[in-house]
């Protein structure tokens, strides 16, 4: 059996590497896990094995788990599995970033929208939207 303390620890550890951006946040979560394994090994309620085996058997297996389920947080997987779509409102000054989820529309900043629309990966084709009445409202561009 290995520490469950390692592996609650060790699978934070690897989450705050898998989503996170901020160097300095995962240099003292991997400063903080390599000082809390001694505090573990002192209370002497696991064995030292046990600890060590936790601090690579944890991320294999995370590993392994993302490669079954991955994340599905690109827009195209958003489109596809949750009916989320994103669009681009072309004005005169600016784009503005319009997400429609279930027939509602909100707007969005750039920051907030998937990684494949902010690295240029989208795949663009033409719509338009339409006031209550039919008039055009606005010209959009669909991301997905």
């Amino acid at each position: 059996m290995f520490s469950s303390h390692t592996i609650y620890t060790m699978t934070f550890v690897c989450i705050v590497f898998k989503y996170f951006n901020f160097k300095w946040l995962k240099l003292i979560m991997a400063l903080c896990q390599m000082s809390i394994v001694p505090f573990i090994l002192a209370a002497r309620k696991h064995y030292s094995v046990d600890v060590f085996t936790a601090l690579y058997v944890t991320p294999l297996v995370y590993e392994i788990l993302w490669t079954h389920f991955p994340d599905h947080d690109t827009s195209i997987d958003l489109a596809n599995y949750y009916g989320i779509r994103f669009y681009v409102a072309e004005s005169f000054d600016s784009s503005t970033y319009i997400v429609s989820i279930l027939g509602r529309e909100f707007f969005v900043d750039h920051d907030q929208l998937p990684f494949d629309i902010t690295q240029g990966y989208q795949h663009m084709k033409g719509s338009l939207a339409w006031g209550k009445l039919g008039e055009d409202t606005r010209s959009i561009v669909s991301i997905v």
